[in-house]
């Protein structure tokens, strides 16, 4: 369910339903920006919704499922990129087919017609940790860390 729908279970100010909701668009918002190294849609998707001071989102980085790459496409639309486009960027980014990319993931269900796919990885082979110790070069991830904070 899109955060749009979602976020009225939460209740408001004086009537509180529900205090924690998942935020289905933050995890694909988290990769997206490791692979861009651009924040602005992680920032807008984080803020983009009033809601009672005693509501939280509740967020992970991985987990057993495969990443959807369900995203913002307006906000991605109005970043200046084609949301078919950067999809597809997405899924060879992170399924080992875009050059320099850190990644060791997979395609879960490839659809031919549509070219959709989901992605399979753990958090370490997403996020280049699998490639840095497979290449004996550990530091390189330290100094990747540093440069993007």
């Amino acid at each position: 369910m899109e955060p749009e729908q979602i976020v009225k279970y939460f209740g408001s100010e004086r009537k509180s339903e529900c205090e924690i909701m998942y935020n289905a668009n933050l995890m694909v918002d988290i990769y997206h920006t490791f692979a861009t190294r651009d924040t602005r849609l992680i920032t807008l998707d984080t803020n983009r919704f009033q809601i009672p001071s005693r509501g939280s989102w509740m967020n992970y980085v991985r987990c057993h499922d495969d990443i959807g790459w369900g995203f913002n496409e307006k906000a991605v639309a109005a970043m200046g990129f084609d949301p078919f486009q950067h999809k597809q960027f997405l899924i060879r980014f992170y399924g080992q087919r875009f050059p320099g990319s850190f990644a060791k993931g997979e395609d879960y269900q490839f659809n031919p017609k549509t070219l959709d796919a989901s992605t399979n990885g753990t958090l370490a082979s997403l996020l280049g940790l699998e490639s840095a110790l497979e290449k004996k070069k550990p530091i390189r991830l330290r100094k990747r860390f540093d440069e993007s904070i």
